[in-house]
Protein backbone atom coordinates (compact mmCIF):
# COMPACT_ATOMS: atom_id res chain seq x y z
CA UNK A 1 0.00 0.00 0.00
CA UNK A 2 1.58 3.72 -0.80
CA UNK A 3 2.52 5.67 1.63
CA UNK A 4 0.52 8.85 1.50
CA UNK A 5 3.84 10.86 0.30
CA UNK A 6 3.70 7.97 -2.33
CA UNK A 7 0.03 9.17 -2.93
CA UNK A 8 0.46 12.66 -3.34
CA UNK A 9 3.67 12.18 -5.56
CA UNK A 10 1.82 10.41 -8.13
CA UNK A 11 -1.13 12.97 -8.18
CA UNK A 12 1.13 15.17 -8.91
CA UNK A 13 2.83 13.42 -11.70
CA UNK A 14 -1.00 12.95 -13.22
CA UNK A 15 -1.61 16.58 -13.68
CA UNK A 16 -1.29 17.55 -17.31
CA UNK A 17 -0.11 20.67 -18.21
CA UNK A 18 0.12 22.27 -21.81
CA UNK A 19 3.11 22.57 -23.70
CA UNK A 20 5.72 25.21 -22.87
CA UNK A 21 5.68 27.96 -25.27
CA UNK A 22 1.63 26.87 -26.38
CA UNK A 23 -0.92 28.96 -26.73
CA UNK A 24 -2.91 27.49 -23.21
CA UNK A 25 1.06 27.67 -21.59
CA UNK A 26 1.14 31.43 -22.59
CA UNK A 27 -2.61 32.20 -21.68
CA UNK A 28 -1.83 30.37 -18.74
CA UNK A 29 1.40 32.79 -17.86
CA UNK A 30 -0.18 35.63 -18.63
CA UNK A 31 -2.90 34.87 -16.66
CA UNK A 32 -0.27 34.52 -13.58
CA UNK A 33 1.82 37.61 -14.51
CA UNK A 34 2.14 40.41 -12.76
CA UNK A 35 1.28 42.27 -16.13
CA UNK A 36 -2.47 40.87 -14.78
CA UNK A 37 -2.42 41.71 -11.29
CA UNK A 38 -3.11 38.23 -10.17
CA UNK A 39 -7.28 39.43 -9.50
CA UNK A 40 -10.13 37.22 -10.43
CA UNK A 41 -11.66 40.61 -12.06
CA UNK A 42 -8.37 40.65 -14.65
CA UNK A 43 -7.77 36.98 -15.52
CA UNK A 44 -11.79 37.23 -16.38
CA UNK A 45 -11.38 39.80 -18.47
CA UNK A 46 -8.28 38.04 -19.96
CA UNK A 47 -10.56 35.03 -20.19
CA UNK A 48 -13.08 37.03 -22.43
CA UNK A 49 -10.58 38.34 -24.42
CA UNK A 50 -8.91 34.96 -25.01
CA UNK A 51 -12.01 33.40 -25.88
CA UNK A 52 -13.47 36.32 -28.18
CA UNK A 53 -9.84 35.96 -30.23
CA UNK A 54 -10.55 32.24 -30.42
CA UNK A 55 -14.00 32.81 -32.26
CA UNK A 56 -12.30 35.33 -34.58
CA UNK A 57 -9.84 32.32 -35.64
CA UNK A 58 -12.88 29.97 -35.89
CA UNK A 59 -14.68 32.70 -37.57
CA UNK A 60 -11.87 33.59 -40.34
CA UNK A 61 -11.10 29.92 -40.52
CA UNK A 62 -7.51 30.16 -39.64
CA UNK A 63 -5.92 27.81 -37.65
CA UNK A 64 -5.09 28.81 -33.67
CA UNK A 65 -1.24 29.51 -33.76
CA UNK A 66 1.20 27.87 -31.33
CA UNK A 67 -0.36 24.20 -31.66
CA UNK A 68 0.99 21.25 -32.99
CA UNK A 69 -0.32 20.33 -36.42
CA UNK A 70 -3.34 17.75 -35.66
CA UNK A 71 -5.57 15.88 -38.05
CA UNK A 72 -7.09 13.64 -35.92
CA UNK A 73 -5.93 10.86 -38.25
CA UNK A 74 -3.86 8.10 -37.49
CA UNK A 75 -0.22 9.47 -36.28
CA UNK A 76 -1.57 12.91 -35.97
CA UNK A 77 -3.84 12.82 -33.43
CA UNK A 78 -4.74 15.29 -30.28
CA UNK A 79 -1.99 15.07 -27.64
CA UNK A 80 -3.76 13.04 -24.58
CA UNK A 81 -1.38 13.53 -22.66
CA UNK A 82 -1.93 17.65 -21.79
CA UNK A 83 -4.38 19.55 -20.48
CA UNK A 84 -8.56 18.91 -21.61
CA UNK A 85 -8.41 22.46 -22.70
CA UNK A 86 -5.29 22.40 -24.88
CA UNK A 87 -6.64 19.58 -26.24
CA UNK A 88 -9.88 20.74 -27.21
CA UNK A 89 -8.07 23.96 -28.63
CA UNK A 90 -5.95 21.07 -31.20
CA UNK A 91 -9.58 19.81 -31.86
CA UNK A 92 -11.04 23.21 -32.85
CA UNK A 93 -8.20 23.39 -35.41
CA UNK A 94 -8.81 19.84 -36.58
CA UNK A 95 -12.48 21.11 -37.21
CA UNK A 96 -11.10 24.50 -39.07
CA UNK A 97 -9.18 22.67 -41.14
CA UNK A 98 -12.01 20.14 -42.08
CA UNK A 99 -14.36 22.98 -42.78
CA UNK A 100 -11.87 24.77 -44.99
CA UNK A 101 -11.10 21.74 -47.07
CA UNK A 102 -14.83 21.22 -47.52
CA UNK A 103 -15.40 24.55 -48.87
CA UNK A 104 -12.40 24.78 -51.39
CA UNK A 105 -12.74 20.64 -52.48
CA UNK A 106 -16.15 20.36 -54.23
CA UNK A 107 -15.83 16.31 -54.18
CA UNK A 108 -16.21 16.37 -50.79
CA UNK A 109 -20.27 15.85 -49.35
CA UNK A 110 -20.77 18.45 -47.21
CA UNK A 111 -23.88 16.80 -45.30
CA UNK A 112 -21.89 13.68 -44.41
CA UNK A 113 -18.75 15.77 -42.77
CA UNK A 114 -21.08 17.78 -40.93
CA UNK A 115 -20.97 15.64 -37.82
CA UNK A 116 -17.87 13.96 -37.75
Amino acid sequence: SPTASEDEAGRVLRIKGAPPGSLMALLAKHACGPEIGASLRHVALLWTEFVSEVRWFWEQGIPLPRLPAVDGEAGRDVDLSCCLIHQKLQLLNICIRRRRLAETDPSIDRATHEFD
